[in-house]
């Protein structure tokens, strides 16, 4: 089955050998896994491993489901519908409610787990339903980071199809560039609550004032970037060393705008982290 609007595998150009012997092991897996729930939350990888899904077992046989929670920036919602139209799989948004959960709220160094354990929870059920199996986009590259979801989706036995098939991060953007997909250059973009410092309990609050001051960058033209909420009144913008010149130049505004947000205290730092 081809996915309307987009390559197909055979019909793209192919990668080195490796790569598209990796494409193949994906494709293989994703065969013999039958139906498949796939955690779609609009990144490179989720992404990739959708279209994939559907190239391989169809629509009949793959659900996309989305979790929704304040941690999810709206702008992101939207562009998560927008890729559903390139990538027309059967779709579900599932409401989560890791903020009812004080282990959420604490903000530890694994709040991740906690997040990952709410969606997995609610996930499995559907999948259990219509006889599928859940995975996600652990790719191979993330093996050398730190991620307590890890650990949900073990709990929760969820598959890993892109990291059984070693595919790491910059084959899939390869990978995903030949299939025309839209956001194949996307940098990572973590949930809001990851802007929280780590022992800093997490607020929807918070949370707010963190994207209203994003979006408003990105109203600027900035595309990489975070802003960090280190406490009620300051906040750290994470800016590409490129982009410093042009944030000095517009500092006035900038510090006018994230003042009406509550930000007193602004910082610049030229060395945006991914997570």
């Amino acid at each position: 089955m081809t996915t309307a609007g987009l390559s197909h595998p055979s019909k793209s150009r192919t990668g080195p050998p490796e790569t598209a012997s990796k494409q193949v092991e994906l494709n293989r897996i994703l065969q013999k896994l039958e139906r498949v729930l796939v955690c779609f939350s609009g990144g490179i990888d989720s992404t990739y491993l959708l279209w994939s899904a559907l190239n391989a077992l169809g629509p009949k046989n793959t659900l996309a489901v989305t979790a929704v929670s304040p941690s999810l920036a709206k702008k992101e919602k939207e562009e998560i519908g927008f890729l559903l139209e390139r990538v027309p799989a059967p779709h579900q948004w599932i409401d989560t409610n890791e903020f009812d959960n004080p282990d959420y709220i604490a903000n530890t160094a694994n709040r991740c787990f906690f997040c990952k354990d709410e969606l997995f929870t609610k996930a499995s059920a559907i999948a259990q339903e219509k006889n599928m199996t859940v995975v996600d986009g652990f790719n191979y590259s993330d093996r050398d980071d730190f991620r307590p979801g890890y650990q949900a989706a073990k709990k929760w036995g969820v598959a890993h199809p892109l990291e059984e098939a070693l595919l790491t991060k910059s084959e899939i953007r390869e990978l995903a560039e030949q299939a025309g997909l839209p956001n194949w250059e996307k940098p990572a973009t973590p949930c809001l609550s990851s802007r929280i410092p780590h022992g800093q309990m997490v607020t929807v609050a918070a949370l707010e004032k963190v994207e209203a001051a994003e979006d408003y960058l990105k109203k600027l033209g900035f595309s990489i970037l975070r802003v960090r909420h280190i406490d009620k009144e300051t906040a750290k913008i994470e800016l590409s060393r490129q982009d410093f010149a042009r944030a000095t130049a517009q500092d006035q505004a900038i510090r006018t705008h994230f003042n009406s947000l509550g930000f007193k205290n602004i910082y610049l730092d030229l060395t945006p982290r991914t997570s």
